[in-house]
């Protein structure tokens, strides 16, 4: 037997007898004749899901400052919803929710500074980045707004409710430390901490096991977007506002929700109950088997969840 086929077994073996290997290297599922017998929770394999078709957007830079944030922009009568994209991506990393939760809102992907199509200003001597995105609203004549974010892009929605409660109508935080640095944090910072994560590729520090398993193609478009998220762009340090702290989360006033990833190396779900207990009006939903990038691996569970979340909390 050669390698190659002494390591298709052992990965079949691995995933075990409810997948099995398709052409092209990616898992579908196996007849329901040959799967495993049982009543666990979650014993179906992670769909595979392909990017819907995305709905006509306009598509402008506005100026904050010295610099100039690209979007776009879905328009339509909906109230407004801000998509705060992570450090590895940009405005362009949110194809599974555009065109979704447009049915009933208008939808509006950023790009901060340094990120895709949005120009950097001065390097040495950024604005932070929730005044970019007072004046980016401003501009906009947007006064209150739905946000949904995740990751890094959490940081900058988090501070933003704290500092300008009057502007949200809701908040989804999904899968993020929030910032958050202060001491409170301390403690179970190294209890959840995986040894290494810094060293490990994004895919690998983002993507749960189960996607990377069974959809390569999908691995492939996040990386794609990962990559030019920055580009060429000069690597800038820009603050996203004043530091958030488990104690300043009490001040949301926001009705929120959180999304957490069962996988999630990053932020795990004993991070997110941690961060629910101190926000006042939240719920928290957890995602079975999901990474890092929640939005992407499951959009279907992530979009259900805001859509209806947002649509609970529209005028």
């Amino acid at each position: 037997m050669t390698e190659a086929a002494k390591r298709g077994i052992d990965r079949r073996h691995l995933l075990g007898a409810g997948v099995a290997l398709a052409a092209g290297g990616a898992i579908s599922p196996a007849p329901a004749s040959t799967r495993m017998a049982g009543n666990c929770v979650g014993d179906e394999p992670m769909p595979v899901i392909p990017v819907p078709a995305q709905i006509p957007a306009r598509e402008a830079r506005i100026p904050v400052g010295d610099a100039a944030l690209w979007y776009w922009d879905t328009g339509g009568r909906g109230e407004p919803i801000i998509l705060f994209h992570a450090m590895t991506g940009s405005a362009r990393s949110w194809p599974y929710q555009q065109p979704i939760l447009s049915r009933r809102h208008r939808v509006i992907g950023y790009s901060r500074r340094g990120y895709w199509g949005s120009t950097i200003g001065e390097p040495g001597n950024p604005a932070t980045a929730i005044d970019d995105l007072r004046l980016f609203l401003d501009a906009l004549g947007i006064d209150r707004f739905h946000a949904v974010s995740t990751a890094g892009g959490a940081f900058v929605a988090c501070a933003f409710a704290i500092a300008a409660p009057s502007r949200l109508r809701s908040l989804t935080l999904s899968c993020s430390m929030l910032g958050m640095r202060g001491e409170e944090i301390a403690p179970l910072t190294p209890l959840v901490d995986t040894p290494g994560i810094n060293q490990m590729s994004a895919e690998f520090r983002e993507l749960s096991p189960s996607y990377r398993s069974l959809n390569p193609a999908g691995c492939a478009a996040w990386n794609a977007l990962y990559k030019e998220a920055r580009g060429d762009n000069p690597r800038i340090s820009q603050s996203y506002g004043p530091p958030n702290t488990l104690a300043g989360l009490s001040a949301i006033r926001a009705p929120t929700l959180l999304i957490a990833g069962g996988a999630d190396l990053y932020a795990p779900p004993p991070v997110m109950r941690l961060f629910a207990t101190r926000i006042p009006d939240s719920r928290l939903t957890i995602l079975p088997e999901v990474g890092h990038s929640a939005h992407w691996e499951r959009p279907d569970l992530f979009n259900r969840a805001v859509d209806d979340f947002v649509t609970r909390h529209s005028a």
